[in-house]
């Protein structure tokens, strides 16, 4: 197994959703035992019909910091609103046992950026 698939694999992934918020919240908890940085993610995530309204996206915060993300539509309801999702992205930096909360927040469709790449992964 090669490194990134054995930090990828130690990386333990939570999603809640909050009973007083529509959109939810992800935790990345390191697993690994070792501090890493630029660690690269990749999860599903479903939606509520208008949740996330046709022609926008969503994108991950940190506390005030926006994270890079990149939003592959896999499905949406018959209103346009996004339905289900699979959402990449790049934490800047986990201690061995930390976590990091995230939250995803509705954006323009064209917020988010340019796409990562493989060399971004």
């Amino acid at each position: 197994m090669n490194k990134i698939t054995t930090k990828l694999i130690a990386l333990l992934l939570v999603v809640t959703n909050g009973t007083t918020q529509a959109m939810p919240t992800v935790n990345f908890v390191d697993q690994s035992g070792t501090a890493n940085s630029n660690i690269p993610v990749t999860f599903g995530q479903v939606f509520a019909v208008g949740d996330v309204p046709a022609g926008n996206s969503v994108n991950l915060v940190a506390g005030t910091t926006s994270l890079p993300t990149q939003v592959d539509i896999k499905a949406t309801h018959s209103d346009g609103s996004l339905r289900h999702a699979v959402i990449s992205t790049k934490l800047p930096a986990l201690n061995a046992g930390e976590s990091l909360a995230t939250t995803l927040v509705v954006t323009s469709q064209n917020s988010n950026g340019t796409a990562l790449n493989l060399t971004d992964l």
